[in-house]
């Protein structure tokens, strides 16, 4: 399982969807579920818009899911990928998935 991003929206408001999926490279897979939406325009106030089921993001990461990197980039605004280690430190995991979590 993945958790990825492909993008959505118009040329003016580009958009990403955040989404879960089987298959580790394949880009027309059938989406699993929908857990959020990134919007990287800032707004007037400065701020880009990101809805994002926060629980089930912490659900998929906890029975496996691996980011993208622009995913895991989104994951980290929002502090999610602290969890990601410490699932994967706990797990056993930490050798083999080191790749995606360095900066």
């Amino acid at each position: 399982m993945r958790i990825r991003m492909k993008t959505c929206g118009t040329k003016i408001k580009p958009m990403f969807d955040i989404f879960v999926a089987r298959g580790p490279t394949r880009r027309r897979v059938p989406v699993t579920e929908y857990i959020g939406k990134y919007c990287i325009l800032r707004d007037q106030d400065g701020y880009m818009q990101l809805d994002l089921n926060i629980e089930r993001a912490k659900h998929w990461i906890a029975e496996g899911a691996i980011p993208s990197n622009g995913a895991r980039e989104v994951l980290e605004k929002v502090g999610l990928v602290l969890i990601i280690f410490f699932i994967i430190t706990k797990l056993g995991l930490h050798t083999s998935l080191t790749r995606y979590l360095a900066p």
